[in-house]
């Protein structure tokens, strides 16, 4: 990555440490999402995402203060010689854009997991990645809901499926699947993604690039077409 986009995705990623640790940010977690049809299914998808970022939240306040990831997140600047201001530090998010998701999560998987820092600043950088990932999967989710993925294809599958099924499809279902791994993919290879493989049973997707590609076991998979 270069300088520049280090910099502008650790100031995010503070900026996510705030709204984690704050009472607005788990307030709102209480809040049901500003949708108005398949509430029902809304509702699941919500609770399930909302329940995994709290089991991440509450392990990690059992044992820790978030000190220790702005202590990890101020040797990670310090040594990659980002200089930020007090300002760049402050501050909560309300909801994230699909080019600030792009662009922690490179800073996370290329920057600070390749990072080889001392023992006293570990625990920092792991819960770090868990934390900061878990908030990031969780606004980008609600912002596909609230306002759609912005691949036509794409949301034309979501509102199928939260039309004709049930909410323990999604209940029971990987919701990460359709609401970040296929919307990255088809995002980054809009000419590639020829398809969805869905499971019918409960929420399991996974893209496919080949247009030859017949399913086989229809009693259980389903196909969407994409392009």
């Amino acid at each position: 990555m270069e300088t520049l986009d280090i910099k502008n995705a650790l100031i995010v990623t503070y900026k996510l440490v705030n709204t984690l640790k704050s009472n607005s940010f788990n307030k709102s977690l209480l809040q049901l999402w500003d949708v108005s049809e398949s509430r029902d299914n809304i509702l699941a998808i919500q609770s399930k995402v909302k329940n995994d970022l709290d089991s991440k939240m509450d392990r990690f306040n059992r044992h820790y203060s978030y000190d220790v990831i702005f202590d990890y997140l101020d040797q990670l600047a310090r040594e990659k010689k980002i200089v930020l201001r007090k300002s760049d530090m402050k501050g909560l998010i309300k909801e994230i854009s699909f080019e600030e998701y792009r662009l922690v999560r490179t800073f996370i998987y290329k920057v600070s997991a390749q990072y080889h820092t001392f023992f006293q600043y570990q625990n920092g950088q792991f819960h770090c990645h868990e934390l900061v990932g878990g908030i990031l999967d969780y606004f980008l989710i609600k912002d596909g809901i609230e306002n759609g993925t912005g691949l036509d294809s794409l949301d034309k599958i979501i509102n199928d499926l939260l039309k004709n099924k049930p909410s323990q499809f999604f209940s029971n279902g990987y919701i990460n699947d359709l609401f970040i791994s296929d919307r990255l993919q088809i995002a980054e290879f809009p000419f590639e993604v020829v398809s969805l493989r869905s499971r019918k049973s409960y929420l399991s997707t996974c893209a496919i690039a080949n247009s030859d590609y017949i399913e086989k076991d229809l009693e259980n998979f389903e196909i969407f077409r994409v392009a």
